[in-house]
């Protein structure tokens, strides 16, 4: 294949023999794995929070998000998620939410993929209101300083895979890789697809 899939590689390729199928899909997910700078830089984040398993993530998609039936709002998460989540236990929050928009329609503004954690999280108030919140913009200094802004999706990817539970966005390809993710990691306490 010479061009990049958007979305998750099982959605593309199909094998009319079910043992091909299943052969692929265990080669990936036994051989294609995040590079070990990724990792590290994951693990730093990862040990700020508590260790693994010791905080909740959820992963709300807001910039260029095109599903418009997957936009709630940050009152709604709160209600939605209050039977998962432990009062007082950290709450890391995987966004590329932008502190400019403050609309629930898309496409008002233009996405930055280079920007994807911002200072201002304003639009989680609710969330911040009801759990100690966190946001890779609050790690940045633990990450090598030389990181490259494209890395933060991969790197944000591993610290929700390791979370006690993950919440995700509905139709969101990166929820839907985090979800694969704990779903090959055995020692994943809760494997629901929230």
């Amino acid at each position: 294949i010479r061009e990049v899939l958007l979305g998750n590689f099982y959605n593309f390729l199909w094998f009319r023999k079910s043992r091909l199928d299943a052969a692929v899909k265990r080669m990936v997910r036994d051989h294609i794995h995040f590079r070990e700078d990724i990792v590290r830089r994951a693990e730093a984040v990862i040990d700020a929070l508590g260790g693994h398993f010791s905080y909740s993530c959820m992963h709300v998609r807001r910039n260029d998000f095109q599903f418009r039936e997957a936009w709630i709002s940050a009152e709604a998460i709160v209600s939605n998620t209050r039977v998962l989540l432990r009062k007082g236990e950290t709450l890391y929050i995987a966004t590329d939410d932008a502190p400019q928009r403050r609309h629930h329609s898309v496409g008002t503004v233009s996405f930055d993929p280079a920007k994807p954690a911002q200072a201002n999280h304003s639009w989680f108030a609710p969330l911040t209101k009801e759990y100690p919140t966190r946001f890779l913009s609050d790690y940045k200094g633990r990450l090598d300083g030389r990181t490259p802004p494209r890395l933060y999706a991969s790197i944000e990817q591993l610290v929700c895979a390791r979370a006690r539970v993950f919440v995700g966005t509905y139709l969101s390809t990166m929820t839907s890789y985090i979800h694969r993710l704990r779903g090959y990691m055995a020692d994943v306490p809760s494997k629901k697809l929230l």
